[in-house]
């Protein structure tokens, strides 16, 4: 098995840290390239007019001889430990000139100087130096010309300290970038985070009892599942009093009946009189045990309860009354809507579904039927509707069907617990039980269940 995973801002910080030290790398190699470049150009362009400038003040002579004047427009090139140089070749690659500063220097030749109009620009990192050289035809006089080759060098230790400046700058500014943008988001996360150590902290107040319900004001993406929650904790207390009433109820239910047991348990040999009240009494303490165990086992609306195909469950509860009921051959019309589905217990819509069901194949003559349906309405609720073509029953007799005990007919063998636990039940989901007659002759039920 994996190891449990850890704290959910750690994760996150240790990711964040990750993808902003892989950004902002990719984004200050970038920079840093395209520092280094926007530099090497200036340096060119630099070199080339320190080159241009030269050029201007260049005078060559009838002798060949060429001549520049001592005051030079750029001052570092008469310094004598200046880092920029320049020179002036002939044709031939003989030097003619080289400023003061390069005086101890021996300053690489122009390539290719027998081609006029010829530029170029380039490092030298054997000597350490940058170089522009421009290669022309000076025109000496008419119809006579002299191919000259001029050069301006500079030591690339000013490029490299520009470059390696702007890394500093560029480098330790992403650092405190990062270290913001990490404890920025750090800071946020917290924030972001309060509601869940909130309920965090409610989850543990209600498992020790401190509590009894989640805080409603939480942000949007959270309320759901707090809702949810609190729901199940409805739930949870709601069924707990149900047992507890329902074994309240089974006691004080009992008690009666006990009594009067006991009370002719020594008359048993007086005749069938007291056999009968014993049979009366017996029969209502069965009743009683299947109401109450059936209420008691209700789940009621369960907000995260999975749904139920309503088609088969219908197949299942056919098959199984066909076979109680099979001397009958009870005629059943099943009108499910196609892929209806409910959100509910499936045990309790099996107890409504199933009663319903057995007191249509118990009181019809041959015909019942069953249409469920889903409800127009943006409730989405579940549509119950059951007939059958028994006798009915008289609409003075209607309000009280429900009531526990209550048998429209006694001679016909029940205990009248079955419509009063669909009662219950379908108070769970959020309805009621509505008697009328049915088209079919007989008596025909009605119901809106609640997902």
């Amino acid at each position: 098995m994996g190891q449990p995973p850890g704290s959910l801002i750690t994760r996150l910080v240790i990711s964040t840290a990750v993808l902003l030290t892989v950004a902002l790398g990719l984004a200050g190699l970038s920079l840093d390239r395209g520092f280094r470049d926007s530099a090497r150009t200036a340096l060119q362009d630099r070199l080339e007019a320190h080159l241009y400038g030269l050029m201007g003040l260049v005078e060559i002579e009838g002798d060949g001889t060429v001549s520049v004047p001592d005051s030079l427009a750029e001052p570092r090139l008469t310094a004598s430990e200046s880092n920029l140089y320049a020179a002036i070749w002939d044709g031939s690659g003989r030097r003619l000139w080289q400023s003061p500063s390069a005086t101890e220097r021996e300053l690489p030749q122009p390539r290719a100087t027998s081609r006029p109009g010829h530029k170029e620009f380039g490092h030298d990192p054997t000597h350490g130096t940058y170089s522009a050289s421009l290669t022309v035809r000076w025109e000496m006089a008419p119809h006579e010309h002299r191919v000259l080759s001029f050069a301006v060098v500079e030591s690339a230790s000013r490029f490299n300290g520009e470059v390696a400046a702007f890394r500093r700058s560029l480098w330790g500014g992403l650092a405190a970038s990062a270290l913001f943008l990490v404890a920025a988001h750090l800071a946020l996360l917290r924030l972001s985070m309060k509601p869940l150590l909130r309920l965090i902290r409610e989850v543990k107040a209600v498992e020790a009892g401190r509590k009894e319900r989640f805080a409603p004001d939480y942000p949007s993406e959270i309320r759901p599942l707090t809702q949810n929650m609190n729901a199940l904790l409805d739930q949870d207390r709601a069924r707990l009093a149900r047992y507890r009433d329902s074994l309240s109820d089974l006691a004080h239910s009992l008690k009666t009946p006990l009594s009067i047991l006991h009370g002719i348990k020594e008359d048993l040999e007086s005749g069938p009189a007291a056999r009968r009240q014993m049979d009366e009494q017996l029969e209502r303490m069965q009743g009683a045990v299947d109401y109450h165990l059936q209420r008691a086992a209700a789940a009621g609306r369960v907000p995260l309860s999975g749904t139920v195909e309503m088609d088969r469950l219908v197949a299942e509860l056919r098959r199984s009354l066909d076979k109680v009921y099979d001397h009958k051959r009870v005629k059943f019309i099943a009108d499910v809507e196609e892929g209806l589905r409910f959100r509910g217990d499936r045990g309790d819509l099996m107890e409504i579904l199933g009663n319903l069901m057995d007191n249509a194949w118990k009181w019809s003559r041959g015909q019942v039927r069953l249409t469920l349906r889903r409800s127009a309405d943006a409730d989405d609720a579940l549509l119950v509707q059951m007939e059958d073509d028994g006798p009915g029953v008289a609409h003075i007799h209607r309000g009280r069907l429900g009531e526990r005990g209550f048998r429209p007919r006694a001679d016909v063998p029940g205990h009248g617990i079955g419509l009063a636990v669909v009662r219950d039940l379908a108070a769970e989901y959020g309805g009621a039980p509505e008697f009328a007659h049915s088209p079919l002759g007989g008596l025909q039920v009605s119901l809106r269940l609640h997902p």
